[in-house]
């Protein structure tokens, strides 16, 4: 039995309820309106002051790629997911961008991604919902897989939602502070 994380038909309904209600944001987070500006509002923020423009950036567990949006202009954007549904979504939604490339590729697992290939790793929700719902050993091979492709790292989660986490590098311990 898969964990819910890789369940594909649990994101599939979700992201179905989700165009139903007409609010795409709750096929992953289950947040109003006002909620989800504010985090996309304060990520964007946070994410505008750190990653200059000509930055690499690997979403790991990008769902829908609703992440893309907070990114600064000028960045080179690859978003995974193990999802196919959600890969499909964000591939239509972005499709306009032609520096925003999404594919299914399992977090656990990125033996094919180069160390330190990417300028910048973002996460958005992952770690902290694999370690729930998968398991906390799960979620440390993805948190250690995230932070192995990039040169920087930035962990977002989404409760409360300026809560965040930041790898300087892959020497340096994460530290946890509140915007």
């Amino acid at each position: 039995m898969t964990n819910l994380m890789e369940n594909e038909y649990y994101w599939l309904e979700r992201m179905i309820q989700a165009r139903i209600s007409r609010d795409d944001h709750q096929a992953i987070f289950h947040t109003d309106k006002d909620t989800w500006a504010h985090i996309q509002g304060t990520q964007a923020r946070i994410l505008t002051n750190l990653v200059p423009k000509g930055s690499t950036v690997i979403d790991v567990g990008c769902g829908a790629g609703f992440l893309f949006e907070c990114m600064p202009a000028g960045i080179t954007y690859l978003g995974i997911d193990l999802n196919p549904y959600l890969i499909e979504w964000a591939k239509r939604k972005y499709e306009k961008f032609e520096n925003a490339t999404f594919k299914i590729m399992d977090a656990k697992d990125l033996a094919n991604i180069e160390s330190s290939q990417f300028d910048w790793s973002v996460s958005r929700a992952v770690v902290g919902g694999c370690g729930v719902y998968a398991g906390y050993d799960i979620a440390q091979i993805i948190k250690n897989e995230t932070l192995r492709v990039s040169v920087r790292s930035v962990f977002f989660g989404y409760d409360p939602a300026d809560q965040f986490t930041l790898g300087l590098d892959d020497t340096h311990p994460l530290t946890l502070g509140t915007l």
